[in-house]
C-alpha cells in the first residue's frame, strides 16, 4: 500500500492519483497517518483498542460512527459483525457497496471504557482528525450513524429522531443523520424509518 508520503503529496498537490498501485481503497493508512503524533492516543496507550477508519479513497458517503464497538475492536474494522452484515444490505438496496462507494470512519477511535460518552477533551482532538479526513477524501456526502455524533459535530443538541430526514451541513458538505445499524437490530421498527432515509440519499446521491 501507500504510506504517510504519499499523503502528504496529496494534502498539498490536491493532485488527482488516479492510476497508482493500491490507491482507490484505504486500509487505515490515511487515519493513522492523520493521527500519528495524537497527544490523546499516546497518553492513554491506546494503541491496542485503536480501530482506524477504511474504504473507498473516492467516496461517495463518508460514514461516521461515534466509535468501535468491542466487535470492531476484536476484528480491527469499523463496522463489523451483524451491525456491518446489515449495512452492507443496506447499500445494497441503494446500489452501493463499501468497496465501490464508501469510506467509514468513527469520531473516537477507541472505545471509551464502559461505553461511556466521549468527554469534551477527547472529542477536540478527535474532531481535528476527522475535518483533515474530509479535507483529503472530499466525499459527495457525510452520513452520520447514531445519537451521540451529531451533538458534538452538528451542535445541533436534538434526538436523532429530530435530526433524521433533512440534509444538514458539517465541513461545507452536505450531512445526513439515521439510526446506526444496531438500533435497527434491536428494535424493528426503526427498518422502515431507515429505508426511507435511504431513499433520500440514493436521491442525493444519483443527482450529483
Amino acid at each position: 500500500m501507500f504510506g504517510s508520503t504519499l499523503y502528504l503529496y496529496k494534502i498539498n498537490s490536491k493532485r488527482n492519483f488516479e492510476g497508482i498501485k493500491d490507491l482507490e481503497n484505504d486500509n487505515g493508512e490515511l487515519d493513522k497517518f492523520l493521527t500519528r503524533n495524537c497527544k490523546l492516543c499516546s497518553s492513554l496507550s491506546l494503541n491496542k483498542n485503536i480501530v482506524y477508519g477504511y474504504g473507498n479513497k473516492n467516496p461517495e458517503i463518508f460514514i461516521i460512527i461515534e466509535s468501535p464497538s468491542k466487535i470492531d475492536i476484536l476484528n480491527k474494522r469499523l463496522l463489523s459483525g451483524p451491525s456491518g452484515k446489515l449495512m452492507d444490505k443496506i447499500l445494497i438496496s441503494i446500489n452501493r457497496t463499501r468497496i465501490k462507494a464508501v469510506y467509514i470512519t468513527s469520531l473516537i477511535k477507541y472505545n471509551p471504557e464502559n461505553n461511556r460518552i466521549p468527554l469534551s477533551s477527547e472529542i477536540s482532538y478527535c474532531k481535528e482528525h476527522l475535518k483533515e479526513q474530509i479535507q483529503i477524501l472530499k466525499p459527495k456526502m457525510i452520513l452520520i450513524l447514531g445519537n451521540i455524533v451529531p451533538n458534538f459535530l452538528l451542535k445541533k443538541e436534538k434526538k436523532i429522531d429530530k435530526l433524521r430526514g433533512v440534509m444538514h451541513v458539517f465541513e461545507n458538505t452536505p450531512t445526513f443523520v439515521t439510526y446506526h445499524p444496531i438500533s435497527l437490530i434491536k428494535h424493528e421498527k426503526l427498518k422502515l424509518l431507515v429505508w426511507k432515509d435511504f431513499k433520500i440519499i440514493k436521491s442525493f446521491l444519483d443527482k450529483e
